[in-house]
């Protein structure tokens, strides 16, 4: 086999190929300024920069680019060595292109699902740094290797335009016999000797190999940092734990469809079924003016991950107050945050992901949801009884109703003192409103309700505000069933006091024969049976 020493080719075609070297990094420099001008336009606005990202994406060919970049400078290292000529620029090159492509690398795992995720502020900041830092070093890259590929300050380089100033002798294009034949003792002694002349060539140029080498350790080591420290820690609902510099506590979740209406807010039918997976957690921090990056979190089932919607967890606010930025106090408030997926996945293993970054590992809750679409049984009770909530959304909530009166209007009296002890007896009265589509009249309701404030179920905080979500008045007239949601004004009194509630009502409850209070609490049904 005849093989020819490619020495004299390399130095031959020199310019052209720092000419080809050039335009590869001029294109890895494009790439890395667009991946400066993303993270910076995200670090002060990332909605913005978000709805028109369309060229940060690092696709394969920034990587086919930086390793052609990396095989050049390692062969003109390797002629430069070879050729006792200056090699710093090369070193310079290999030390910088090894960065860009851990650069690439790190950051092209942010920009997966930059549409879905929103990164922490810090994640942006650093990217945006260390790519500016990146572009500099390239332009100089970029500028060294334009150098070498016009012939500019040749003498300098001392590589010449002159092939003769190259000091090329026939030794660099002489061609050589191989023969390929096996010898167990010249293979023993060929590799005594090339592991003789490895020690040699380390020691002659030991500061390049180790300078080659830390990198190299530092990349790996660095690959490693960042795929190990991000190595998950797994809780359950009700476990306490940090994330994003925040105490968090995942107290519940459901899986449901629709609104407190009833309204649909996904598709129920066919291949598009959708179902939303509601979290409620409670949060506190310990910053001033301290909020939680909700981009971190996501819904994981098997390969599948899904980001929050806002939008859903705004509209179930029955279930909470959903968590839209809100600053983070040092005690512990409860709020909400909804997925959607597909109904399809309903029933698969849940896992909520909070991502770690930049060495904070990775939280990852084991989530058991209630699927309110099931619906559950019906808890009748009647008057002095209690009705517990806990199996509901309302948790620990609690209903307890002594008596009930129905009447046009109430009266109550009270002392009007128009100055020192000179008081005279008045009463005032307490009517329905005129609002409405249908005649009302009043139920007057004593007894006692405890809602759970740990749920911080949004504008649920008395009797009036329960029915007024969840209760419908069921009632017979003439053995003719009856029933109205109940959408109750606040009526209360003014001067005098009393802890009874008034409700408004159909007026046509008064001759009604059987009367009851239902509430339907999600998936759960409570029935009250007043008469």
């Amino acid at each position: 086999m005849i093989l020819r020493k490619p020495y004299a080719l390399f130095i031959k075609y020199f310019k052209l190929l720092h000419v080809i070297m050039a335009a590869f990094i001029s294109f890895t420099l494009y790439r890395s300024f667009v991946l400066y001008r993303f993270f910076d336009a995200y670090s002060i606005d990332y909605r913005s920069a978000v709805s028109s990202f369309n060229g940060g994406r690092l696709g394969l060919l920034n990587y086919i680019f930086v390793f052609i970049v990396l095989i050049l400078t390692g062969i003109f290292l390797a002629v430069s060595i070879y050729k006792n000529k200056p090699k710093k620029a090369y070193i310079y090159n290999l030390i910088l292109y090894i960065g860009v492509f851990v650069l690439y690398y790190l950051s092209s795992d942010a920009l997966f699902n930059i549409q879905n995720v929103i990164l922490d502020i810090k994640v942006s900041k650093a990217f945006r740094d260390i790519s500016l830092i990146v572009v500099i070093f390239q332009v100089l890259s970029f500028i060294m290797t334009v150098v070498r590929a016009t012939g500019f300050d040749i003498k300098q380089f001392d590589f010449g335009t002159d092939l003769q100033q190259m000091d090329i002798s026939t030794q660099d294009n002489e061609e050589f016999e191989v023969a390929v034949e096996f010898n167990k003792d010249k293979i023993i002694r060929d590799l005594k000797r090339n592991l003789r002349n490895l020690k040699y060539f380390y020691f002659e140029h030991r500061f390049i190999i180790n300078t080659v080498l830390i990198i190299a350790v530092l990349a790996i080591s660095a690959s490693v940092y960042f795929s190990v420290g991000n190595s998950a820690i797994r809780y359950s609902e009700g476990d306490t734990f940090t994330a994003d510099s925040a105490t968090i506590n995942v107290k519940d979740s459901y899986i449901l469809n629709s609104s407190i209406n009833g309204d649909n807010l996904v598709s129920v039918k066919g291949d598009n079924a959708g179902a939303i997976v509601l979290i409620r957690f409670q949060a506190k921090g310990y910053k001033v003016n301290q909020t939680f990056n909700t981009g971190i979190v996501t819904l994981n089932i098997g390969n599948f991950s899904y980001s929050e919607n806002v939008n859903h967890a705004v509209e179930l606010y029955d279930l909470g107050t959903a968590y839209v930025n809100q600053k983070l106090t040092d005690e512990f408030k409860t709020y909400t945050l909804a997925f959607e997926i597909p109904d399809a996945l309903s029933k698969k293993k849940m896992v909520l992901s909070y991502k770690g970054t930049f060495g904070e590992k990775t939280v990852l809750v084991s989530l058991k949801p209630a699927d309110l679409r099931k619906q559950g049984e019906l808890f009748e009770k009647r008057l002095t009884e209690t009705i517990d909530f806990s199996d509901s959304i309302l948790g620990s909530s609690s209903l307890m109703i002594d008596k009930y009166e129905i009447d046009n209007k109430f009266k109550f009296d009270y002392k009007f003192c128009y100055g020192k002890d000179k008081c005279i007896d008045s009463h005032e009265f307490i009517t329905p409103t005129a609002t409405g589509n249908y005649f009302k009249t009043l139920m007057r309701i004593s007894g006692k309700i405890i809602i759970d404030k740990n749920n911080n179920i949004k504008d649920i905080y008395d009797l009036r505000t329960l029915l007024n979500n969840y209760g419908t008045i069921v009632y017979k007239v003439n053995d003719v069933a009856y029933s109205q949601k109940i959408d109750s004004e606040e009526l209360k009194t003014n001067n005098s006091k009393t802890d009874d509630y008034f409700i408004e009502i159909p007026y046509d409850v008064k001759e009604a024969k059987e009367i009851s209070l239902i509430l339907k609490i999600r998936n759960q049904s409570y029935k009250y049976v007043l008469k």
